[in-house]
């Protein structure tokens, strides 16, 4: 994640949204009564969304865009940007997981780590470790022109995903409610085929060590823990 001149709060904010349009979050099968057949996904695709954040009187504070890509070879590509943050996360399909700070023009390589767990339609959307983290599907809405099940978390945030069912499990929606106000990300748009190549683009960039990344915005205990992680990979994937 690639953050300059940002402070550590908009960090946890970027990082909660990176986590929830990425990570698979799993939560066992359930079914809907009249649930319709699912149909097969589209091979590749590009979801588009904007993220509105408003404060505890309903004014609007920032937005962030907000790109999710599938290539149809099973790569996937994330993208976030605001007035202060410019990064994407690449997942290839042989493996590799690139981290990238384009505003900076650096990446972080993490080699053979596999693409991101998969979400299943006829699961909901969700897998079982989910479940044990208290998020649960109720019900089914119509996002755009796509059924999308709600999965809702509630606590003292209580956060909303919507997945789309025909279109592999991607994130057209969501919702957080947490101390400070409100944040939405809505659907902007829903582009079917092959995504823009320049969004796997990372030949290009200088690689670093992920505290470069983000220079002052962390911790330098998660920077050394990043980092040790980083350069375990490396020699991992040398030792082969």
């Amino acid at each position: 994640m690639n953050i300059t001149e940002i402070t550590w709060k908009r960090f946890l904010r970027t990082a909660f949204w990176v986590a929830t349009a990425l990570l698979a979050i799993n939560l066992g099968r359930m079914a809907y009564t009249g649930l319709r057949p699912v149909r097969a996904a589209p091979a590749a695709y590009t979801v588009m969304r904007t993220d509105y954040a408003y404060d505890k009187m309903g004014i609007l504070k920032h937005t962030t865009s907000y790109v999710d890509a599938v290539r149809s070879d099973g790569s996937h590509a994330w993208s976030g940007s605001d007035e202060a943050v410019q990064q994407r996360d690449l997942y290839f399909a042989n493996g590799d997981h690139v981290q990238i700070n384009d505003r900076i023009g650096k990446k972080s390589t993490f080699s053979q780590q596999g693409l991101p767990a998969q979400r299943d339609p006829q699961s909901s959307c969700t897998t079982p470790a989910e479940s044990k983290a208290g998020w649960t599907p109720v019900g089914i809405d119509t996002i755009g022109v796509y059924r999308a099940v709600r999965v809702t978390k509630v606590g003292r945030r209580t956060m909303t995903v919507w997945y789309a069912l025909d279109l592999g499990c991607a994130t057209l929606q969501a919702r957080l409610e947490h101390e400070t106000g409100v944040t939405e990300q809505k659907l902007s748009a829903v582009v079917l085929g092959e995504p823009n190549a320049a969004l796997f683009e990372a030949s290009r960039l200088e690689e670093v060590a992920p505290s470069h990344l983000y220079p002052s915005s962390l911790p330098e205990l998660t920077q050394q823990r990043l980092d040790k992680t980083y350069n375990d990979n490396l020699a991992k994937v040398a030792g082969h």
